[in-house]
């Protein structure tokens, strides 16, 4: 870079060599990380899948019902954990960015079309989240229609001492209240692994999620978000 300085009896001009070889070399080695981790992942769900199907053929052939059956519900629940772990190892695998609520849940509802009615109240707000923040609402979206009768999906949020809370809701079966805390630390409803992989995406961002619904309304999940990490444009 060159620099004229015109404020002293010059002109006197100031040559700045800037060398960017670590810099690339550093951005080089962040991305062959990251597609090392995405490939260890793709590997690793591919070799799930494999054996979950190899040895679901082999249990077919067993004679004991009560043995047959026994080992392929539990393959059954091999499948959620796979994909679980291959949506998980595209989270944190880069810095987070600023990202539109509102265009984060349009994204997620474009394979849902005609399976509920939905109404956003979000309009200019951004959060500063894992680029996979859109999928929250993908597994909202599912985790509802696992629980039957959903129709309607509101989504608003709330600003308070200095926090934001994204609020989603929708008027599916309730949550009962006893499963409430532990319905991101394990899958109470068995919902394979939704839970998990939302408390994943929120976490890697820094927020934090609970559910507060009444259970013979339907859920309502809180998405805390801290005061450094969402704006209004």
């Amino acid at each position: 870079r060159v620099f004229r300085d015109l404020s002293g009896p010059g002109p006197f001009y100031f040559v700045s060599i800037e060398d960017y070889t670590a810099i690339a070399s550093m951005s080089s080695t962040i991305e062959k990380g990251i597609l090392m981790k995405k490939t260890f992942i793709d590997d690793l769900t591919s070799a799930i899948r494999s054996d979950i199907k190899a040895i679901g053929t082999l249990a077919k052939r067993i004679p004991d019902p009560h043995d047959r059956e026994f080992i392929l519900n539990m393959l059954s629940k091999m499948e959620p954990m796979a994909r679980a772990i291959k949506e998980l190892g595209d989270v944190g695998i880069i810095d987070p960015e600023w990202i539109n609520v509102t265009d984060a849940f349009s994204m997620a509802r474009i394979n849902y079309s005609g399976k509920f009615d939905y109404s956003i109240n979000t309009d200019g707000l951004i959060i500063l989240a894992d680029y996979t923040f859109y999928r929250v609402f993908t597994h909202l979206f599912d985790d509802g229609l696992i629980r039957g009768g959903l129709s309607k999906v509101d989504v608003s949020y709330t600003i308070s001492g200095g926090a934001l809370k994204i609020v989603y809701e929708d008027d599916a079966a309730g949550i009962p209240y006893e499963l409430k805390e532990s319905l991101f630390s394990s899958d109470p409803l068995g919902n394979g692994s939704d839970y998990f992989i939302i408390s994943g995406i929120v976490t890697a961002s820094g927020f934090t999620i609970k559910e507060t619904g009444d259970p013979k309304i339907g859920a309502r999940f809180e998405i805390t978000v801290p005061m450094d990490r969402f704006g209004i444009i």
